[in-house]
């Protein structure tokens, strides 16, 4: 006997999910598979010299690519194509149980909904810090399992309107959250995965001004300005003596709060008194002072 539109149950989709009471009951697994991936990803992954793509995460701060218009816009226009895809190839039954522009509105306004709640849950858990230091396959797809339960209240309503009727009961909302889930995990996880954020490149290093990039005997801060002694004369620059011992690295040691000197640039060694002064290439003398006295005896300068 032909069943009409009121004998197709919506329990035809519950049918494919028998047997995940016992999934409902391992649900207390949870919080303890979070902590396992968590830490698996603060130690960089096993045996793993990169880290693995779902592990990627911002630690502070919102993310300038996953907010703002132009992210919301390219999730919308994403969550359209999956919808005509949906509706094009009719899965479910909806293919030949609704009419073509039934089962296109069906998926167009259910696939957007359903992207639109889902990312709204995962911007409003990423407000919290904690949140942000999950790696970012599972920020997204906790966020997929909260906002697939709007979404089943929404699509049993388009059931109820469209094909079936009846009453909801607890087992026919869990076995349609568990096919809206399914949708919405494949749906937006590798939407913010594919586009989520990437570690950082390591930074350039700072470009050095000219005078030091050619021989430097010494160099000595003069409140904002640094004087650069080279073999031919000194220049007086605009530079941060910080920065200049940094960068000169090793080639060198800083022997006064404001003065630097290229280890092979000292002639000599004077002792005024309790006074240590080195004399460098063009007579140059530069005094060390007791606290980078023992800096200067480590590296040779002094000679003893």
């Amino acid at each position: 006997m032909r069943q009409t539109r009121q004998d197709r149950p919506s329990r035809r989709i519950g049918q494919r999910l028998e047997g995940d009471a016992q999934g409902v009951r391992d649900l207390h697994l949870t919080p303890s598979l979070i902590s396992v991936v968590v830490k698996y990803c603060r130690s960089g992954g096993v045996n793993s010299r990169r880290t693995p793509f779902f592990c990627y995460s911002r630690r502070v701060g919102a993310d300038p690519m996953m907010t703002g218009t132009g992210w919301w816009a390219r999730g919308a226009a994403v969550a359209l194509a999956v919808g005509a895809a949906l509706a094009f190839l009719g899965p479910f039954g909806t293919f030949t149980d609704l009419a073509p522009a039934e089962r296109w509105a069906y998926w167009l306004v259910l696939t957007v909904l359903m992207w639109a709640q889902t990312a709204t849950a995962f911007q409003a858990l990423r407000l919290s810090r904690a949140v942000r230091r999950w790696p970012l396959l599972l920020q997204a797809a906790t966020a997929s399992a909260l906002g697939a339960v709007p979404t089943t209240f929404e699509v049993a309503y388009a059931e109820g309107l469209l094909r079936v009727g009846g009453v909801l009961t607890p087992r026919s909302l869990a076995e349609t959250y568990g096919y809206v889930a399914v949708v919405a995990l494949g749906l937006f996880v590798p939407l913010v995965v594919v586009r989520g954020p990437r570690p950082s490149p390591p930074a350039e290093p700072p470009v050095l001004p000219p005078e030091l990039r050619r021989p430097v005997l010494a160099l000595s801060a003069e409140d904002h300005y640094l004087r650069v002694h080279g073999p031919a004369g000194d220049t007086l620059i605009h530079h941060r003596f910080s920065d200049a011992v940094r960068a000169l690295g090793d080639s060198g040691v800083q022997v006064h709060r404001s003065w630097w000197v290229a280890r092979d640039a000292v002639r000599r060694v004077e002792r005024i008194g309790e006074r240590t002064v080195l004399v460098l290439d063009r007579g140059l003398r530069v005094p060390v002072s007791r606290t980078y006295a023992l800096a200067a005896r480590q590296t040779g300068l002094l000679g003893d």
